[in-house]
Parts: structure tokens; sequence; C-alpha cells
């Protein structure tokens, strides 16, 4: 039984770690919370179906999906004008 139990232990550590270590670079903490809530106001319309729920979800959705474009694109700007005289790292990610 011990040995089953520290098999799940070390099988839950290891899917924590591979899941932060394909985390997305341009991703950071507040737009992680930022998605979080967005789930979240989700769930509360799927709940209590209304049109105030579904608007207030699809303009908070909207609004992440700009952020996380811009973030993305701010991140590849970045990249590439650091690597910019060693085109190898362009393309390291």
């Amino acid at each position: 039984m011990a040995n089953t139990n520290s098999k799940l232990i070390s099988c839950q550590k290891r899917k924590g770690k591979a899941l932060n270590s394909f985390r997305k670079p341009w991703l950071t903490k507040s737009l992680l919370r930022s998605i979080n809530k967005k789930n979240k106001l989700y769930k509360q319309y799927l709940h209590h179906q209304s049109n105030e729920k579904l608007l207030k979800y699809k303009t908070y959705k909207n609004k992440l999906t700009n952020l996380l474009r811009v973030a993305k694109r701010l991140y590849f700007e970045n990249q590439i004008e650091i690597n910019k005289k060693t085109p190898e790292g362009v393309y390291a990610g």
C-alpha cells in the first residue's frame, strides 16, 4: 500500500513539473490569473444563464484575447531583438 502511495505522489510531482515546463513563455502570472477568472465567469454563466452574465463573460474574454495576442507579439519581438546578431538563437526558442 505504501509503495502505491509513493508512486502516486511521485507521479503528481512529475505531472506538476511537466505542466510548468510546457507553459508558454509569454504567459505571466497575471495573465494566468486572468485566464482563470475568464473560466470562472464562463462557469457562472453556465450555472445562471442570463444575458448579463453572458455579456460580462464575452467582454472579459475579448479583452483577454487581445492582451494575450499583444503579450505573444511583444515576446517574440523581444526575442528577435535579443538574438538579432545570432540567427540560430531566434529559432532556438
